[in-house]
């Protein structure tokens, strides 16, 4: 259980959950069909510090340049999904949710940029 406090007016990020899927167009250079990134669902977030050992376990999974954000607790958003932040897309890596039931429950994801050059 997440067991830190957050201050509701720091959460002033808007963060886009969705997935990859095809967009019903076809490259003309290759042939092949366009995907784009679908928005399913929004949520207001806060940017996280991590700790220095979770960013050296990060970097011994070889993860760069995560960030943590902080949601109001949703069982529904899973790693499943990417989130789309600020004109880059985010795989999510964790969630660390909170179970405490209470009206001021968190959950912490730890995420880091798609990278499309392999």
């Amino acid at each position: 259980m997440v067991k830190h406090r957050l201050n509701i007016a720091r959460m002033v990020y808007r963060l886009e959950f969705g997935h990859e899927e095809p967009t019903g167009k076809i490259n003309p250079n290759t042939g092949n069909e366009i995907s784009g990134f679908k928005v399913e669902t929004t949520r207001w977030a806060a940017k996280w510090s991590l700790t220095q050992y979770q960013q050296l376990k990060l970097a011994g999974s070889g993860i760069k340049n995560a960030m943590v954000f902080a949601i109001r607790h949703d069982p529904q958003i899973t790693t499943d999904y990417l989130i789309q932040f600020e004109s880059k897309k985010y795989i999510i890596d964790h969630i660390l949710y909170d179970e405490g039931r209470t009206a001021d429950a968190y959950d912490l994801i730890t995420c880091h940029v798609e990278d499309k050059h392999g």
